[in-house]
């Protein structure tokens, strides 16, 4: 490394110091988001600790109908989506147990949401939170973790990929804070749980306690998470919420997954 490239380092890495000094929040964020970073890099490396047993999502579907035909989409990832490999694998889970009523807490832009009312059965519907859209700088200000970065680098609407689908007939978009929703109307009619919002601990406990809650006791119901990682406040959420028996974390992705 040249000397002119040692000092341009050196600079980047003042200018970085400094920009945390003044923005502490975005320090956190940066720490915690290099920290799964690693895990990506790594290609998810099962020598990781996790607190639950790994599973090949293979393992999960009954033989004789490991093949199924999927509705699958590949647009480019955004940060901020779940992987392909996460796709094929929730659109795999889904188009083989036909749950009728799905909830995806954290629509984001509507990708997974997308590809769960595409693999559900016909009659199925797919209910999807997300932040209320209006007001919504003055929301973020009350949400002390939330990352900046789902706003910028492209990112489009709320549920633009569902919307522009064939299946969006089928989707009901809903808008509330996940701390505040009341989910006493959707108890126990879930088959299909999916968690993908604020990945801190406070959130992460109560977003599994409202899944578990609306999850129905029907053979083959699930919830699953995004973003589980090893000694994450998302492992940790899980733990305090429903314990470990019965949680596995499936390989080569960053998904969590309970069954009924």
């Amino acid at each position: 490394m040249s000397v002119a490239s040692k000092a341009r380092g050196s600079v980047a890495a003042l200018q970085a110091l400094t920009h945390f000094a003044t923005h502490p929040r975005e320090m956190v964020h940066f720490a915690t988001h290099r920290r799964e970073m690693m895990d990506v890099y790594h290609e998810y490396p099962e020598k990781f600790v996790y607190e639950f047993p790994v599973v090949d999502f293979r393992e999960l579907l009954e033989p004789e109908q490991r093949r199924s035909s999927l509705q699958l989409d590949f647009e480019p990832d955004l940060y901020g989506d779940v992987s392909w490999q996460e796709l094929v694998v929730l659109s795999s889970l889904v188009a083989h147990y036909k749950p009728k009523r799905l909830f995806e807490i954290g629509t984001f832009m509507g990708k997974t949401t997308m590809h769960l009312a595409a693999n559900s059965p016909p009659d199925a519907k797919v209910y999807t939170l997300d932040l209320p859209q209006e007001n919504f700088e003055e929301i973020k200000k009350n949400l002390a973790t939330y990352d900046e970065s789902l706003v910028v680098d492209g990112r489009k609407p709320v549920g633009f990929h569902y919307r522009r689908s064939p299946w969006a007939n089928k989707i009901e978009q809903l808008f509330a804070n996940s701390m505040a929703f009341d989910e006493s109307k959707y108890a126990g009619q879930m088959d299909f749980v999916f968690v993908d919002a604020d990945h801190y601990y406070p959130s992460v406990v109560n977003d599994t306690r409202k899944a578990m809650a609306m999850l129905s006791r029907k053979p083959g119901s699930m919830v699953l998470w995004h973003d589980l990682g090893p000694k994450t406040d998302v492992e940790r959420g899980i733990i305090d919420v429903v314990g470990k028996q019965g949680v596995f974390k499936i390989k080569n992705t960053k998904l969590g997954i309970c069954r009924v």
